[in-house]
């Protein structure tokens, strides 16, 4: 029976578990083999290079996902991977016979490029401090797009590599070296890289390559005061929604595919190869899929501002006195409860709170001219939970009881 090793190196896997990108090309590739009984081991950095040169000994099959690593490590992995049945995870290291199986950056890139074009960006940068193959290759995949789409790309609005080479800009090496800090110790360190980015001529939209770095240039320029999309968007590639939502409640717009299907399709490859007479390479590259999210909607932004503060108006001037009137906004403006609320008080000068209990207390004013109904009813006809409620906000707004206003009337 075929023994198969996933070679990750870098860190201990124990380290690397803690990364979304490797706990899932490490748990796609260990459930397709399970699924077609094929025993295997899981290498890392602590496996001797010299184990990983002479792999073919003891494994019918390999598969390697190299991220920053060094001359010495990709030797020993091209020695491996020439030797025996191999695919390269997510890194093309153009090794002769060396299967690859990743994620297609042209279309993840294009994706995001076209989309930003659409939204109305005139400009659109690229921000790393990542000088991984993962960060050159979506970089050259961003210029290729950029091309296609008649864009030009100014160093101006790229940071961290070098628009005539297209290699690392030196200064970065530094902040790589620091990603053993994150996350909130890296989040510190590589504010100095946005200080320096943001402080220039801004592009109207930035595209990230790295989550992380995405993410935290929410943060960055939420406490800069830059506000996002209006003054820049971002994008990035698999951003994590719900970490990213902790920094800006709008979301961050991604790329995004099903990184496990990658390490199962690797194992898939694997199968093909050893089923060969004479094996052949394959390159097989999985589609991902666009997400869009309020930080790159600039038109969208603006259309949606007109259309937020009617659709609030309208909904509430039939159902003000619904106990239900905030969750029903919610599902009809699609926003979640903290950035509906966030963005209310942006667009109406003054929390939901406040204004729907004076909405109500005016509205509770015009029955007490209007009418002779008891204010009890006038209480609960206007949404208000309790009399004492009702007392202490109709009071707050007109500077008296219900009964001092009606006698006054």
């Amino acid at each position: 029976m075929a023994t198969y090793a996933l070679y990750l190196s870098g860190n201990p896997f124990d380290v690397q578990f803690r990364t979304k990108l490797y706990r899932d090309i490490a748990n796609g590739f260990a459930d397709a083999c399970e699924k077609c009984g094929i025993p295997f081991e899981i290498l890392d950095g602590r496996t001797p290079l010299d184990e990983i040169r002479t792999a073919a000994r003891r494994y019918d099959g390999i598969c390697g996902m190299l991220g920053w690593h060094s001359p010495a490590v990709i030797a020993a992995w091209k020695a491996a991977a020439s030797s025996m049945p191999s695919v390269s995870i997510m890194s093309d290291h153009s090794i002769p016979g060396c299967s690859y199986v990743g994620v297609d950056e042209d279309t993840a890139l294009g994706l995001l490029v076209d989309h930003l074009i659409d939204e109305g960006h005139a400009s659109i940068g690229f921000f790393t401090v990542d000088a991984s193959p993962y960060a050159l290759e979506r970089y050259r995949a961003y210029t290729l797009c950029m091309e296609r789409a008649g864009r030009p790309v100014h160093q101006k609005h790229v940071f961290g590599i070098r628009c005539d080479s297209g290699r690392p800009d030196a200064s970065i090496r530094a902040y790589h070296k620091k990603l053993n800090d994150y996350p909130e110790r890296y989040r510190k360190k590589i504010h100095g890289a946005f200080s320096r980015y943001f402080s220039g001529t801004l592009p109207s939209a930035v595209i990230y390559p790295y989550h992380m770095d995405a993410v935290f240039a929410a943060a960055y320029l939420r406490d800069a005061g830059i506000r996002v999309p209006e003054d820049v968007a971002i994008a990035g590639i698999d951003v994590v929604r719900s970490l990213a939502v902790k920094f800006f409640p709008g979301g961050i717009t991604s790329t995004e595919q099903n990184v496990s299907a990658v390490g199962s399709r690797a194992v898939a490859v694997l199968n093909a190869m050893l089923s060969q007479k004479k094996r052949t390479a394959v390159r097989s590259l999985l589609a991902p899929r666009l997400f869009v999210r309020r930080s790159s909607l600039k038109r969208s932004c603006r259309e949606f501002t007109a259309n937020f503060r009617a659709a609030v108006e309208q909904h509430v001037s039939l159902h003000y006195a619904d106990d239900t009137v905030k969750d029903d906004l919610l599902a009809i403006t699609g926003l979640s409860g903290n950035y509906f609320l966030e963005k209310f008080s942006r667009e109406f000068g003054v929390t939901f709170g406040r204004w729907i209990t004076d909405y109500r207390a005016a509205k509770a004013a015009g029955l007490l001219k209007n009418s002779t109904l008891p204010a009890k009813e006038i209480m609960r006809r206007t949404g208000f939970g309790s009399f004492q409620r009702f007392s202490a906000a109709f009071k707050r707004s007109y500077g008296m009881t219900a009964e001092v206003f009606r006698r006054s009337k």
